[in-house]
């Protein structure tokens, strides 16, 4: 109990800003194309940062977290396979339809780094195991993995759109 009481005031601010940034995917939004990238490069930083501040890295842990990242990919790609796109070409805007699935993902994805984070602090004895580190570091690729792989399946949607005149929304 005593762990909870000593939650650093930005652990707050990244859950609030990820909460909010989750609700509004939950609604469709016209963006530039370049913005489609922030995410993955945001969190392929993040599950970088976390594999090596959490752990000693050795080789064959970045081979776990390159399949994890693969898998990630995979799953993101499929995710959003069926999602359809509008473009607008000259402007550089795509329109991505609204999806509250991300918010789920936001929110599992904070628990998740929360968790890890929580227990190392804690001490607790499982986070001394192999099977921690390893599927730690699994997970941490599949973070980074699925905003890629949905990005990445965005991106050629947007490719293979026809281009029609968006505008951005304030």
């Amino acid at each position: 109990m005593r762990s909870i009481m000593h939650i650093p005031f930005y652990v707050y601010i990244i859950f609030f800003a990820l909460l909010c940034m989750g609700i509004n995917r939950c609604f469709p939004r016209v963006i530039k194309i370049q913005r489609l990238f922030v995410a993955p490069l945001f969190f392929t930083l993040l599950s970088i940062r976390g594999m090596v501040t959490l752990f000693e890295v050795m080789p064959a842990d970045i081979f776990l977290w390159i399949t994890g990242g693969g898998l990630g990919i995979f799953l993101g790609y499929q995710h959003i396979r069926r999602r359809q796109v509008k473009a607008d070409h000259q402007h550089q805007l795509i329109q991505l339809p609204g999806d509250w699935s991300m918010l789920v993902l936001i929110l599992a994805i904070f628990g998740f780094e929360f968790f890890v984070h929580f227990s190392i602090d804690s001490g607790w004895t499982i986070v001394s195991t192999i099977t921690f580190k390893w599927v730690s570091l699994i997970m941490l690729g599949v973070i980074a993995g699925m905003s890629i792989g949905r990005t990445l399946d965005y991106f050629l949607k947007y490719k293979k759109s026809p281009s029609e005149t968006l505008a951005l929304q304030n």
